[in-house]
């Protein structure tokens, strides 16, 4: 990690987001992409990158800090777990059969649930000592007929686990048993957030709907309907409302309709639409909250993190008129200018006034990036006896595992008897590993099959 510090003028995104996370003061904004293999780490006072943590050699999925911003563990798609010191940047690696997904740490324990990468695998969660790093606790599931998605602890002895078939269960570690398994969703669990005291939880899916949950009694309290699927929905830590983002695969967009790209809020009390903010052109992939309540930030498939400020005069939490007055994008290249911004003054006589503030803009690389790779060869497996219901993301998060897939790469073609999948990859390596491990893989109950075809 580079510790001199720097403005951020040059820092520049690599293919989509994946994560930006604040830690729990709000002074440290954690950020990383797919494809540069670092976690930039920016003072979200000053807006100066404070450093790159470099270590791992794949896509870094998650990552989550210590309540005491002293320890940071990272996931990587080269199945290996990192735990690095923040203040020295000094890691811990730990190479793992399966790819690490999601991680929760609380006080001391954190929990990490895998991916199966192949049909012998299963997905699988374990608990560790967060000092020790000693393995406390291995489960798996006894087949492939789901797939871990978020895990968290509810206290020490529960966690509250999500999966991509809708269903979420309470797992106890004492019994070493579910001791409620339900279904929420009608598709894919894609986040879990829980409110500042944590009384309650919201879950997003990409069945286009956000739940918020009542952790007394488990019941559900309100149902947000989204216009697009839903990829993270958070809680404001100061009033009574939510932000929910998401949107529509591009593989996809010509399927349907309707797409959007905006952070949407909600009221957490009826779940009525209050308002919206744009700014990305790609699906949101994940939204923090700071803990103060008047910023968040919302990483997207487009390469760009936005920090976005909302007013501090929002008068009460029954007030559904939200006033956004600057945002900044990272990463990109530095410019600073001035923005008008249109504010309502009145709300019943809906005058408006015009101020001033400064608008940080960087220019993300990702779309150079992406014309570079299409002028790149590619090369394609054929996927076969694929389940009825397969979806684009489904494929994405299975066979981007073994490389890098060209941009808008996969294609599903459904026929009466059969339904079909191509993926391309930029390296035939990628091709040959796909087609090596994944051929006769259980999805469903159907074993698909892979064929590697000729440039």
């Amino acid at each position: 990690m580079d510790i001199t510090t720097k403005k951020v003028n040059v820092y520049r995104g690599n293919g989509f987001m994946t994560i930006s996370k604040y830690n729990k003061s709000g002074n440290l904004l954690f950020i990383a992409d797919k494809d540069s293999k670092t976690i930039t780490v920016v003072d979200t006072n000053s807006k100066i990158i404070l450093g790159n943590y470099t270590g791992h050699n794949g896509v870094i999925w998650y990552l989550d800090i210590c309540d005491d911003s002293k320890t940071m563990i990272s996931l990587s798609g080269d199945m290996s777990i990192i735990k690095w010191n923040l203040a020295t940047a000094s890691h811990k690696k730990m190479i793992v059969k399966s790819i690490p997904k999601y991680i929760n740490i609380f006080k001391s324990f954190y929990v990490v649930s895998f991916d199966p990468i192949s049909k012998k695998s299963v997905s699988s969660f374990q608990i560790f000592n967060l000092d020790t790093d000693e393995l406390l606790y291995n489960y798996e599931e006894e087949n492939n007929q789901k797939k871990i998605t978020t895990i968290n602890f509810l206290d020490e002895n529960r966690l509250l686990i999500t999966f991509d078939n809708g269903f979420y269960g309470v797992f106890s570690t004492e019994s070493k048993s579910f001791t409620k398994l339900k279904k929420l969703h009608e598709n894919s669990i894609k986040s879990v957030s829980f409110n500042k005291d944590r009384t309650k939880l919201i879950t997003s899916s990409i069945d286009c709907t956000c739940k918020i949950i009542n952790l007394s009694d488990y019941n559900c309290e309100v149902v947000i309907e989204n216009i697009v699927p839903c990829n993270y929905a958070v809680f404001s830590p100061l009033r009574n409302y939510v932000i929910v983002g998401g949107g529509i695969d591009a593989m996809l967009v010509s399927q349907k309709s309707n797409n959007d790209f905006t952070a949407r809020f909600y009221s957490g009390k009826s779940g009525k639409f209050i308002s919206g903010i744009g700014g990305h052109f790609g699906p949101i992939r994940y939204i923090s909250f700071h803990p103060d309540g008047k910023c968040f930030t919302t990483a997207s498939q487009d390469g760009i993190v936005r920090l976005n400020y909302i007013d501090d005069d929002i008068p009460s939490t029954t007030t559904e008129t939200l006033t956004f007055i600057n945002d900044i994008n990272l990463p990109l290249e530095y410019e600073e200018s001035k923005q008008i911004i249109k504010q309502e003054s009145n709300q019943e006589s809906k005058q408006e006034e015009k101020k001033e503030s400064k608008l940080y803009t960087f220019t993300s690389r990702t779309k150079y990036v992406e014309r570079e790779q299409e002028k790149r060869d590619t090369f394609a497996i054929k996927i076969s006896n694929l389940p009825p219901d397969i979806e684009y993301h489904d494929l994405t998060e299975l066979f981007e595992f073994f490389g890098r897939i060209k941009e808008r790469g996969i294609t599903i073609k459904k026929y009466n008897d059969d339904t079909v999948a191509f993926v391309n990859y930029l390296d035939k390596s990628c091709a040959e590993k796909a087609f090596t491990n994944m051929n006769g893989y259980k999805m469903g109950y159907q074993i698909i099959k892979i064929e590697v075809l000729n440039n």
